[in-house]
């Protein structure tokens, strides 16, 4: 397990490469819906705390969110590098696995998801990539944070899709 927590860290340290509002503006017709950014990458730990301490201590994360939500009890817990621009990089979600929903996001769209791209509509963003072929996981679904849906691009790769309720991400 330390050895792809590495591999993660490493990854991680990666530049992302996301495109200022200004820049989308240019390149997608206004009409059309699109994805902004990529904003979340999970990983599933056992233990919140304990993998707190260890992307903290190890990594020199910092907490950009931590609050609790949902009926069960959940936790959303995720972390930036310092200097990182939170509104412009994603956040490491540490995402408890719960072997009783078989690690499921949300109760929503089954095996957990690695990848979330915030979209401003997430209605027309699913309609747009059902006609492109994906195959579409979860409807767009109200939650606490916002709109969510989940698809499959054409090699079964899982992506999640949030339309902010509330700003920042």
């Amino acid at each position: 397990m330390t050895r792809c927590l590495i591999a993660l860290a490493t990854l991680l340290c990666l530049t992302f490469p996301v495109f200022a509002e200004e820049e989308a503006a240019d390149t997608m017709p206004s009409s059309s819906p699109s994805i902004k950014q990529m904003v979340y990458i999970t990983v599933t730990v056992e233990d919140q705390d304990a993998a707190l301490k260890w992307y903290v201590d190890n990594l020199a994360m910092t907490v950009s969110m931590d609050f609790p939500y949902g009926e069960h009890g959940e936790r959303w817990l995720t972390l930036t590098f310092p200097g990182q621009d939170a509104m412009k990089s994603p956040h490491l979600v540490l995402f408890k696995a719960d072997h009783a929903y078989d690690k499921t996001v949300g109760l929503v769209h089954g095996p957990v998801n690695n990848i979330y791209l915030e979209v401003d509509d997430c209605a027309a963003m699913t309609e747009k990539l059902r006609a492109a072929g994906a195959v579409i996981q979860a409807e767009p679904t109200e939650m606490p944070y916002g709109i969510e849906a989940a698809w499959k691009d054409p090699d079964g790769n899982l992506f999640t899709m949030i339309q902010p309720s509330m700003a920042p991400m």
